[in-house]
């Protein structure tokens, strides 16, 4: 068994990966378009090319609307690929007719509000004599975690049936078979070789790239790790996610591969893995410049900020010069608070080991 190491320090900010991902495949398929559209405005003739009179924020806007129109062709498989990677899927998701499921699950019993509400072509579950209300002694999961509303609730007539549903999916080979299928298509959208046309991009129009990991609960920590209703359907190991950020070019340290010593019986042997750097004392400052690649790529490429709350952590990295931890609660709290908000971009340490 073998471990490979990675660390390096980069200015970045975090953005959805699905986001960036398709964002990115939008953007690329409107370049064509975008670059006739400057080198008419810049370098049209003749009496007919009026866009030549257009002010730029004029040109912007129309530039806008090009690529927001190639962002409603959604990928269609994306989201169920990270669902699937971040176990956040259902077993009858795996289906693309669930109708297969309906005959081994049994007859849908509903009580007489929700018969009513289906027969008007309504499916709120707003009136549901079986969900949970403020006045439930135990709420189901969901709404004693704050999700309390009609059609979150896992005791409404629908969420019952969909439940048994679920169950006879999770039984089938198939369901297994696909949820490993998306999973592989997810890592593989991301991987070196398949993003590289993306990262190539990302430095040529906006001077920027893409820090991309994946990362499981970390154990000293699990209460940050964000609960799902989902989750249910997998075991804890399966939980995963993957980091993505934005970063100005960045120079890893040498990359390091450490070898376990041999495994005794059953006991799984994992290696020690370790590494000190030098930091580059010009790599910890950022000009306005640099701020403003952020700022445009998060525009033109219609992406938001989005900080897993796993990463949200309640103290940053930072020398202590008087070597006094400063401990109190005051302090804690408000780093905890600061972590996802505020301005971005921050100077991160990013590790990648596999």
């Amino acid at each position: 068994m073998s471990k490979t190491l990675r660390a390096g320090l980069a200015w970045g900010t975090p953005v959805k990966p699905d986001q960036l991902l398709t964002h990115l495949a939008a953007y690329k398929r409107t370049l064509p378009a975008l670059q006739a559209i400057r080198l008419a405005h810049r370098f049209g003739t003749g009496p007919q090319v009026h866009i030549t009179k257009l002010p730029v924020e004029m040109l912007l806007l129309i530039e806008d609307f090009v690529i927001e129109a190639q962002r409603q062709r959604w990928d269609p498989y994306i989201e169920s690929e990270l669902d699937c990677f971040e176990s956040k899927c259902e077993p009858r998701h795996h289906w693309v007719e669930e109708d297969d499921l309906w005959d081994y699950a049994g007859p849908l019993t509903q009580c007489q509000p929700c018969e009513e509400e289906v027969t008007k072509g309504s499916y709120s579950h707003k009136n549901c004599d079986t969900r949970c209300t403020k006045d439930t002694a135990e709420p189901c999961e969901t709404c004693s975690d704050g999700g309390m509303g009609a059609e979150n609730c896992e005791r409404n007539c629908h969420a019952k049936w969909e439940d048994s549903v679920n169950r006879v999916a999770q039984e089938s080979e198939y369901n297994y078979e696909c949820h490993e299928e998306r999973k592989g298509s997810w890592l593989a959208r991301i991987n070196k070789t398949e993003f590289l046309p993306y990262e190539k991009m990302l430095k040529q129009h906006f001077g920027l790239e893409a820090y991309l990991a994946s990362t499981v609960v970390d154990g000293n920590n699990e209460g940050r790790w964000p609960k799902h209703k989902s989750h249910r359907y997998h075991d804890s190991s399966e939980l995963k996610t993957t980091l993505c950020y934005l970063t100005l070019p960045k120079r890893l340290a040498p990359e390091g591969v450490f070898h376990a010593e041999e495994a005794y019986g059953d006991i799984p042997d994992s290696p020690d893995a370790a590494q000190a750097i030098e930091v580059e004392i010009h790599s910890l400052s950022i000009t306005d410049e640099q701020r403003r690649r952020f700022q445009r790529a998060l525009k033109t490429l219609g992406l938001e900020v989005y900080l897993h709350p796993s990463q949200a952590h309640a103290y940053t990295v930072t020398p202590d010069l008087s070597l006094e931890e400063d401990s109190s609660e005051e302090s804690g709290s408000r780093n905890s608070k600061d972590a996802a908000g505020g301005q971005w971009p921050r100077l991160l340490l990013l590790v990648k080991s596999s």
